[in-house]
């Protein structure tokens, strides 16, 4: 026993100064970390917590960059982007300008997105937007994707927008489903078929084209072209007679009417002094539109009106910013950026 704890004696008196050593060693590795954790937050200003939520923010999306508009115009640079980055300091990436700007992702895959903008009654910028993610789209007063219930002139099932393969990539369409009253897109010049109808304001208007015996046969025209390019949709005409044709017309609430087109150039508008044929419509431009016969045929033309004109049509491919008319609604179709694939 004796032995044993002289043993223990002798080992404590040779461990006691380890153990005093390594206890000053270990205290001053804490007080070396504290310094050095209030160096750190003195020389950034932020705590670690601060930081990670600084870098945290970097990773949220600048809201200004989801309203801005897509601009593929050359010479136009792109906006800084700008963020937090780690230490709480607002970076801005240098931009130099350049002759070409980078457009901003779209799908290659998949069909890509369109807008169609519902128009409020007497505006062309307040509207109601649709975002049509391919598919096809039915609009009508009762049935279909997009209805209009209080829409009299609209057939229950009008009209329907549908993306197709095309050459590669998708082509968006628009395809009348026969309605009784027919779809109007907005052209700026146009030649007309036999018993083509036209929208002048509030005015319905259909050209007649007699047979050589004289008599007017509604039933004969050729078929109406179906693309509508930027108000270019073009009727052709494969046999011009220069026989007198006439214009039949009436608006909502009156009579119907004709006017004979017996000179070569005709204005229409609602200035009697200047116009040819004046129609009584608050919506009609003093001179709206003229008609005037060329080697082609009659062709019709908008002046510069505020309300246009309005050509019925069937088929029509949607490459590009196109308005239309189903009944009495008025419609804004924005296509997507035309790509390649």
């Amino acid at each position: 026993m004796a032995k044993w704890w002289q043993t223990f004696s002798i080992l404590s008196i040779k461990l006691l100064p380890m153990f005093e050593k390594l206890k000053r060693l270990l205290g001053a590795a804490d007080e070396h970390a504290g310094e050095a954790a209030s160096a750190h937050q003195t020389m950034t200003g932020e705590t670690l917590d601060q930081e990670i939520d600084a870098i945290r923010q970097t990773m949220v999306v600048d809201p200004s960059r989801l309203r801005e508009e897509v601009d593929d115009t050359p010479g136009n640079s792109p906006r800084p982007a700008t963020g937090r980055a780690a230490g709480g300091k607002v970076g801005v990436a240098s931009g130099k300008k350049s002759s070409k700007r980078t457009p901003l992702y779209r799908p290659i895959l998949r069909p890509p997105m369109a807008f169609l903008s519902v128009l409020d009654d007497g505006s062309i910028k307040e509207s109601e937007v649709h975002r049509l993610r391919g598919g096809a789209v039915v609009l009508g007063r009762e049935q279909g994707d997009i209805t209009f219930p209080h829409e009299v002139l609209m057939s229950s099932k009008h009209a329907q927008l549908e993306c197709r393969k095309h050459r590669g990539g998708y082509q968006w369409h628009f395809v009348d489903l026969d309605s009784r009253n027919g779809s109007f897109f907005r052209v700026q010049r146009a030649y007309l078929r036999n018993a083509q109808e036209f929208l002048v304001g509030g005015h319905r208007f259909a050209f007649r084209m007699p047979s050589p015996d004289g008599k007017f046969d509604d039933t004969v025209g050729t078929q109406v072209s179906g693309d509508a390019n930027d108000a270019r949709a073009t009727q052709l005409v494969t046999e011009v007679k220069v026989a007198l044709p006439k214009l039949v017309y009436r608006d909502p609430k009156g009579p119907e009417q004709s006017y004979t087109l017996d000179s070569t150039h005709i204005v229409i508008g609602s200035d009697p002094s200047t116009s040819a044929l004046s129609i009584n419509d608050p919506y009609v431009c003093p001179n709206h539109l003229q008609l005037h016969h060329t080697s082609r045929g009659w062709l019709i033309e908008d002046l510069d009106s505020r309300n246009g004109i309005w050509l019925r049509l069937h088929d029509v491919k949607l490459d590009q910013i196109t308005e239309f008319q189903l009944g009495e609604q008025r419609f804004y179709f924005r296509p997507p950026a035309a790509r390649h694939a």
